[in-house]
């Protein structure tokens, strides 16, 4: 959820205690973290994104990302890997050529704009390709994430930004710190601050500066490994080794290979040490070679805080990716063959899924879990949306069929049309109206306007300030918590009260109308009844 915002931090004095009876207990402090892999600008992806785009000649990435982006939204960190460049005015793109090595990579500024769109707060830049361009290129790129709002590791304008960057996720203090093995260009002699290289004790000193700040828990992204080879090189165990026996690493988070890896706890902390690739257009071979290459994971953590002992990994679980090769989307695995339209794609995402599986250690092992399908914030009162919304506010317009809408955050407009539909409004101040059918509406957290339309309808506010319409037919409207109001129109309608000071219109028709508690107010015309809880009152 792209809620945290990069906060300066510098050395603080004591915090001062605040006192707490003997018998209460503070609430152990937790956050979420999802991270993926490499993501390169190939030309066939830039092509893909050029077709998707509404204006002519420019770029939408965004519908290349969206199908994973509930599952990154929905984690209150996330960790994109940039491999490569981008420009500020989409000049002088570069693209890989066939095999052509070293290959030169330099996007379009879309991609940041979709990067965030998708849910990610920052991104780790150092990696092999982060010099295609020199010292403009680096300026330049991070420009660009500072543009859209995305944090970033790796690469720096100025000693002072290479230092870790720190972000303060759910009131926990986080340091992100990112480190390549090499570059095909070299550093630039002047500007050594330019490019962190994975040096351990480089590592070992930014960390200990990052504690030295605030940080409680410190992520240490590293572009490293053999590209095309998933078995772990003696460099990344021993590094691994090294580096998670120090206090000041908590989580180490691989790119580079283009193949899944490994994850695995060494000295009791987490690490991935590859998360394959996330968007490229590197695939497995004819002759087999660069196998799983299309191959993708989404890592989600759960760091929670440890009594007496900072903060500990202590959950993590795993989406597999695949990046269709014709519309270079990127895919959730299970979710696409369980409830979506893999069509011919089938058998390659089952063996996508398993070499996946394989590759990161084999689910029998128990060290990660599979994220649950569907996800969860893609249910409705239980059914899997036909339609979905993104974090951020949303137009979602329905079939002339029986639809099940869910808009998650934001603020979103839904409009159901015919049909018996199902519709999550989810956070936000959301505008629901359900159209004719048979429709139940469900505000979620946020200030709602929810109207059922024609047919007998159930609307449900929940959380918030809400108004609930009902429209002509026979529906059943109930409050939720909140100050809400809630009006039959025609039909014979059950109006239900929640807590909070609540109005209840009745209309036409003959309707029951049930209080929380004395603080509602029911208004209710001839032929209504009123009551709270089960005691008949008086309609006022």
């Amino acid at each position: 959820m792209r809620s945290r915002r990069r906060r300066a931090l510098v050395a603080c004095g004591m915090l001062l205690a605040i006192g707490l009876p003997a018998t209460a207990q503070p609430a152990a402090r937790t956050f979420t973290v999802a991270a993926t892999g490499d993501l390169i600008i190939h030309q066939a992806i830039a092509v893909a994104a050029r077709g998707q785009a509404l204006s002519p000649g420019g770029y939408d990435f965004g519908p290349l990302l969206e199908p994973i982006e509930p599952w990154i939204a929905d984690a209150d960190f996330a960790i994109c890997h940039l491999e490569g460049t981008l420009s500020p005015t989409n000049t002088g793109l570069l693209y890989q050529h066939e095999e052509e090595h070293p290959a030169y990579f330099n996007g379009p500024r879309e991609v940041a704009v979709a990067l965030a769109a998708a849910g990610y707060d920052a991104c780790s830049t150092a990696g092999n390709h982060a010099l295609d361009r020199g010292l403009t290129g680096v300026r330049e790129t991070l420009e660009v994430l500072d543009a859209a709002g995305l944090g970033h590791s790796g690469t720096a304008r100025s000693p002072d930004e290479r230092l870790p960057a720190l972000y303060e996720v759910n009131g926990v203090q986080v340091a992100h710190l990112a480190y390549t093995l090499g570059t095909n260009q070299p550093r630039p002699y002047e500007s050594p601050w330019a490019l962190n290289l994975l040096e351990a004790t480089s590592v070992l000193a930014d960390g200990r500066w990052a504690r030295e700040q605030g940080a409680d828990f410190t992520i240490v992204s590293l572009h490293w490994g053999t590209e095309y080879q998933s078995a772990l090189d003696p460099t990344q165990t021993r590094l691994a080794e090294a580096l998670t026996a120090s206090p000041d690493v908590d989580l180490i988070l691989g790119h580079h290979t283009h193949l899944v890896q490994a994850v695995a706890r060494v000295n009791g902390k987490v690490v991935v040490y590859g998360m394959g690739n996330l968007l490229s257009n590197i695939r497995t071979g004819l002759d087999g070679a660069k196998a799983g290459a299309e191959d993708g994971v989404i890592v989600h953590l759960t760091v929670t805080e440890q009594p007496g002992q900072g903060f500990a990994v202590t959950d993590l679980a795993v989406t597999a990716t695949w990046v269709n090769p014709d519309t270079k989307e990127v895919l959730p695995v299970e979710h696409t063959l369980a409830h979506g339209d893999p069509a011919v794609w089938t058998a390659a995402l089952q063996v996508s899924a398993a070499r996946t599986y394989r590759r990161l250690g084999g689910r029998e092992t128990g060290i990660f879990t599979v994220t649950p399908t569907p996800w969860p914030s893609l249910l409705c009162s239980g059914r899997v949306a036909t339609i979905i919304g993104t974090a951020g506010p949303d137009l979602l317009v329905g079939t002339p069929g029986d639809d099940v809408i869910v808009g998650r955050g934001g603020d979103d407009l839904i409009l159901g049309l015919d049909g018996d539909d199902l519709i999550c409004g989810g956070a936000g101040h959301d505008t629901i109206w359900g159209g004719p059918g048979h429709d139940h509406l469900w505000g979620g957290p946020g200030n709602d306007l929810l109207s059922g339309g024609a047919g007998p309808d159930r609307l449900y506010g929940e959380e918030g300030d809400d108004r609930l319409g009902g429209g002509p037919g026979d529906d059943a409207l109930f409050g939720g918590p909140g100050n809400d109001t809630l009006s039959g129109h025609g039909g014979d309608d059950l109006l239900v009260a929640g807590p909070g000071n609540d109005l209840l219109h009745g209309g036409t028709g003959q309707d029951l109308l049930v209080g929380f508690d004395a603080a509602d107010r029911l208004l209710g015309d001839p032929g209504d009844s009123c009551r709270w809880a089960a005691v008949a009152a008086a309609c006022g």
